[in-house]
């Protein structure tokens, strides 16, 4: 699809779209993967055939390199985005960057997600494209949109805020009767009912 946006603005516009930089083999690609999070997602990056592949937050991805720590990362909300890994004075990988979010190793076992928060994990809303809150690193996370997996900071007991990146000062809110039981969710404004 970029091949195509490209040469349609070199016919209409006579520029040439910029050369793709070439790839690279990876010196120890081992390194490289791991669990890693930013404030708004998680991130697993993996070694296949002695090439990185990664998952963003729910979106497999290809990644190649271009550098001997840029990368580049495709998937099906990514196009050729740049990828920066960070490295310790002793080479060992301690995170990265990926479009505007600086993600950081998630390093040995992550505490449990608190008991309270564990009876807000279910589905809400319809059949079609439901919220699904899951748990990632002893943090939440809300799918919507069948897309991306998204980072909830709680605040009390019942209230989370959503990430940079998604809705500007918004929150999500647990609904719960009088027992606790959490029956549905306020996303955003949009009441949606727990399914399981």
């Amino acid at each position: 699809a970029n091949a195509a946006l490209g040469w349609m603005l070199e016919a209409k516009l006579g520029i040439a779209p910029p050369p793709e930089p070439a790839t690279i083999a990876v010196e120890g690609p081992e390194r490289f993967a791991g669990n890693f999070e930013s404030e708004s997602f998680w991130a697993r990056i993996d070694v296949e055939g002695g090439r990185l592949t990664a998952d963003i937050s729910g979106q497999p991805a290809k990644v190649r390199a271009v550098g001997p720590l840029q990368f580049v990362l495709d998937s099906r909300i990514h196009s050729a985005s740049p990828l920066t890994f960070e490295a310790s004075a002793e080479g060992a990988i301690t995170g990265f960057t990926l479009g505007g979010q600086k993600f950081s190793r998630v390093s040995g076992e992550a505490p449990a997600l608190p008991q309270h928060w564990r009876k807000a994990l279910g589905s809400y809303g319809h059949d079609f494209i439901p919220l699904i809150v899951s748990q990632r690193h002893g943090h939440l996370y809300v799918m919507t949109e069948n897309m991306v997996d998204y980072r909830l900071t709680p605040v009390n007991l019942h209230v989370c805020d959503l990430p940079r990146g998604m809705y500007v000062d918004e929150e999500a809110v647990f609904l719960t009767d009088r027992r606790g039981r959490v029956h549905g969710i306020n996303f955003a404004g949009m009441i949606f009912s727990k399914r399981n």
